[in-house]
């Protein structure tokens, strides 16, 4: 879907215009098999249509640090933090 959408009208993903889709994946349990093939396929299937990608973050200890997310939140309280 999110290829389509891309091929139809790429300014709809390219919000910033730097000819990018950046993107977070929110992943399914840490290690779980399916869940890195589902994450490794979603990925490679926007790649393989053309589309230029940026992964903002995949770094879980950045949700650890201590502050406020904008919906008012406590950071760690929605990332699962350990």
């Amino acid at each position: 879907m999110i290829a389509d959408a891309y091929d139809a009208c790429p300014e709809i993903l390219d919000l910033n215009g730097d000819g990018k889709v950046s993107y977070v994946i929110l992943e399914g349990e840490r290690g779980h098999q399916d869940s890195l093939m589902r994450t490794e396929w979603a990925v490679q299937t926007l790649k393989n249509r053309g589309v230029d990608l940026e992964k903002l973050t995949g770094d879980r200890q950045l949700a650890k640090k201590p502050g406020r997310c904008p919906y008012g939140a406590v950071a760690g309280e929605i990332s699962g933090a350990d």
